[in-house]
């Protein structure tokens, strides 16, 4: 990701055994600064739009699509609170697949995980009872309305069986529906950005983007 370029550095005494003296230093990215999405965007709601990842596509391929640029795919991870790109991206086809035999025996996934509710409308074409509600497999749905000048009591049991293989699928298209940023704001959150990442004056303190700790201060920062 093109970020980690501006990310701060972090000099510390080398760990390795190896070293020639106690001078010996080694220069890393400084993780712990993380990014985040200025409040004062935050509040515009027009700044995100709805966006839904389709097939294998990588933050990289979604960046290219949207921005342009593959190098935004940082961006896409901000907006959506992404940490870790593994579990909380949709998984191609082939890894899914991977995945569930891994879990699950091919018996296994043909098993009921849950039960869930069928949208119920009334005779107006109102829906009464939304579709995808977890209940037990007993579950019925007791309501009434008027037809005609007559009242109607109605009794359904709007219940469907959920496999093991219909839940991870489920919950895999489910982290298809992202929000992504839109272009004309980028420029005002990497401004935010290098402020973030430069360092203020300390003890610890080299230049802007540099600072140095011993054996005993590797801080968070």
């Amino acid at each position: 990701m093109a970020y980690f370029k501006n990310l701060p550095n972090i000099i510390y005494p080398t760990q390795q055994s190896g070293k020639n003296s106690g001078n010996d230093y080694t220069k890393i990215k400084n993780l712990f600064k993380r990014p985040f999405i200025p409040e004062s965007i935050l509040k515009i709601y027009s700044a995100f739009e709805d966006y839904q990842i389709i097939g294998n596509d990588r933050p990289d391929n979604v960046s290219q699509k949207y921005y342009n640029n593959a190098t935004y795919d940082w961006l896409i991870f901000i907006a959506n609170n992404i940490q870790n790109v593994q579990d909380e991206w949709p998984l191609s086809q082939s890894d899914l697949n991977n995945f569930l035999f891994s879990k699950y025996t091919e018996q296994e996934l043909s098993e009921i995980h849950h039960y869930e509710t069928t949208e119920v409308k009334n005779s107006f074409g109102s829906v009464i009872l939304k579709g995808g509600i977890k209940v037990k497999s007993n579950y019925t749905l007791k309501y009434t309305e008027t037809v005609g000048g007559n009242i109607l009591v109605r009794t359904v049991s709007p219940v469907k069986p959920v496999s093991n293989y219909e839940y991870e699928l489920q919950l895999n298209d489910d982290k298809r529906s992202i929000v992504l940023i839109r272009p004309e704001y980028i420029s005002l959150i990497e401004r935010e950005l290098n402020q973030i990442f430069r360092y203020k004056p300390s003890s610890l303190f080299v230049d802007e983007f540099n600072i140095k700790v011993n054996d005993q201060c590797i801080p968070k920062i």
